[in-house]
């Protein structure tokens, strides 16, 4: 071979080698005897837990104290955006941490390992590397490995958290492990869903209305192959009845078990990713709540058209879910007589949580948000939260 022939075959080997592993895979990252290494950063207030993020995980419904998922969680995470696998990673709990070479002033401990929950995702972030939303400062290295969350003998939870006559989007929270897949019955047919880069789960009515289908039967598959069969209960969602299986030993219910997590206690090697560059603090991860609305859909008008401006809502109200899409010329735009293509709020649209206002998205899109004063786990800075890949403006 000649030196040149040398030379490429060796470029294509150590490019084809990354890219080939640059996705979420549970059975790599739950292998205890093989953990995850890279650089472990720190975001967010600074002050405490923010619980936004991009897998629209909100305060309201999923990652609270309301719920098991968080359990014995120490700190939500922003996972790297290569085994973020466009919101694959959602739902993951790892258990991580530092193995003592880093720069900055709050390094990680190198024997106690913490639990993370990742509800976010790190643009910039190298694979291997996570986002810690926590109090810190600098750029560690770490090591980590997925472990099943603490759900105990909980169920899966559905949130419809944007709807209108044409379509709605799912949030699947509360699971044991990951998910990979959601299907929904309607009309006798199951019908799969395709997840947005938000974790959310988009049905549009091209395949028929869906008001009137609840209770709904819905099929959640998990990153270990197990598929469960449950009922999301009304047009709102609410709780369901069923869980994943135990995994690697955990306690709780579900059907059969298709995966086990259980290896020996992971090893103390030191990190091998390498460093995006640079010390201190690590630029802010794609730290936003839920993505305002799915970036596409079938664009076929549906069989039926609403009676009027109004959507399912009886009072003629179009009632819009924390973070949801209320406005604007762009994504869901022009689907319906509610969803006019305008630079300005939709008239008939309203913010259903107390507080919470239309403001402006970006240049084509008018978004729910919370009072920039309002208080609790999240006291957002517009103009530094980005949603689904887009940043938003300063002010509304």
């Amino acid at each position: 071979m000649t030196p040149f022939g040398a030379l490429l075959a060796f470029l294509v080997t150590a490019v084809s080698g990354p890219l080939a592993a640059a996705e979420f895979s549970w059975t790599s990252v739950s292998n205890k005897d093989s953990t995850q290494h890279g650089d472990g950063t720190f975001y967010g207030q600074q002050d405490g837990q923010d619980a936004q993020g991009t897998c629209s995980y909100n305060e309201n419904f999923a990652n609270t104290v309301k719920l098991p998922w968080s359990s014995g969680t120490d700190m939500t995470l922003a996972l790297n955006d290569a085994q973020f696998d466009n919101g694959s990673g959602c739902g993951l709990c790892i258990k991580f941490r530092g193995t003592g070479a880093g720069l900055g002033t709050t390094p990680p401990s190198t024997t106690e390992w913490k639990t993370g929950f990742v509800n976010n995702r790190c643009p910039e972030c190298a694979f291997g590397d996570i986002d810690m939303n926590a109090k810190g400062d600098g750029r560690w290295k770490v090591e980590w490995y997925a472990v099943p969350c603490n759900v105990a003998d909980s169920s899966l939870r559905y949130d419809i958290v944007v709807s209108s006559y044409y379509w709605f989007s799912l949030v699947v929270s509360n699971t044991r492990v990951p998910i990979t897949a959601v299907e929904v019955k309607l009309g006798g047919e199951w019908l799969p869903l395709k997840r947005t880069v938000n974790n959310q789960w988009p049905y549009y009515n091209t395949n028929g209305p869906w008001q009137s289908s609840f209770p709904m039967p819905i099929r959640v598959t998990s990153v270990t192959g197990e598929t469960i069969e449950d009922t999301i209960t009304s047009a709102k969602g609410g709780d369901g009845s069923k869980q994943f299986s135990a995994v690697g030993g955990s306690g709780g219910s579900g059907n059969s078990t298709s995966y086990s997590a259980s290896a020996p206690a992971p090893s103390s090697g030191s990190g091998n990713a390498s460093s995006s560059g640079g010390s201190g603090s690590s630029p802010s991860p794609s730290s936003g709540s839920s993505s305002p609305a799915p970036a596409s859909g079938p664009s076929s008008a549906p069989a039926k058209a609403p009676s009027s401006d109004s959507s399912a809502s009886s009072d003629g109200k179009m009632y819009i879910m924390d973070y949801g899409q209320c406005g604007g010329n762009a994504l869901e735009c022009g689907k319906g007589s509610t969803t006019p293509c305008i630079s300005a709020p939709w008239p008939t649209a309203v913010c259903k949580s107390s507080g919470w206002t239309c403001n402006r998205y970006d240049d084509g899109l008018y978004q729910c948000q919370p009072a920039k004063s309002q208080s609790g786990s999240s006291n957002t800075n517009y103009a530094a939260v980005s949603v689904g890949g887009r940043r938003l403006l300063s002010g509304n």
